[in-house]
């Protein structure tokens, strides 16, 4: 039997590896890039990311007694064909997490950040906007835009690829078998939309990250289509 000395720091050391992982941000690992060395994975994080830090709260503002369910919209271009797009939704913002130049703060996360602690279970679906590409000029109206079904929460299968399957997160990955990046045109307008099915917890700050493995600075995250 292990003194109960022993016992102790163990259980002390456990507690602040939780706590410091809760604090922190895990890299988002990109699958393409890691590889295996001698059984075990090397995980390579993607080399550009996108961020976009919000808050999730039930729609009070209807005059239905019951507030609407939880749901965020966001959309972004990616200008360019890649061969693997990374999408992740994470809450809470981990509590050493904080928006860096280039990173977009929605204005529900700056009024809300002081219980950037609260969390829930987030879930997202990913969509693609029919016949628009980056050469065309885009001037249609939210209404008027026809979304196509892309992909939603496949955590599950990206493991052991996942680096933060200890939080409450999702992701979708959209990756080509081939090495060949021009047999699947990635090219686009896309939008997401979070949301989350936990009826104890609908409300606390999440992460946004889109990673590639292209360069991808010049997408932007946005709550709005207009203007993009």
């Amino acid at each position: 039997m292990y003194p109960i000395k022993i016992i102790f720091i163990f259980c002390l050391l456990i507690a602040s590896d939780t706590d410091a992982f809760s604090q922190r941000l895990e890299k988002f690992v990109s699958r393409e890039r890691s590889h295996e060395r001698n059984g075990a994975i090397v995980p390579v994080a993607y080399p550009d990311i996108a961020n976009y830090f919000g808050y999730l709260a039930p729609d009070t503002s209807s005059r239905s007694a019951q507030a609407e369910p939880a749901k965020t919209y966001l959309y972004f271009w990616l200008r360019e064909n890649v061969s693997e797009l990374g999408i992740r939704v994470i809450s809470p913002v981990p509590e050493l997490v904080f928006p860096d130049k280039g990173d977009i703060a929605s204005e529900s996360y700056m009024i809300n950040e002081k219980d950037k602690a609260d969390s829930f279970s987030p879930s997202f679906k990913l969509y693609k906007a029919k016949g628009i590409s980056p050469a065309t000029t885009y001037n249609a109206k939210p209404g008027e835009i026809e979304w196509s079904f892309i992909a939603e929460n496949d955590k599950q299968k990206d493991e052991p690829w996942t680096q933060v399957n200890k939080k409450n997160y999702t992701l979708v990955r959209l990756q080509d078998q081939s090495t060949d990046a021009s047999k699947t045109d990635r090219s686009g307008f896309y939008k997401l939309v979070i949301f989350t099915t936990d009826t104890l917890s609908s409300t606390g700050s999440f992460l946004v990250q889109v990673g590639s493995t292209s360069d991808i600075k010049s997408i932007k995250i946005a709550e709005k289509p207009e203007g993009m």
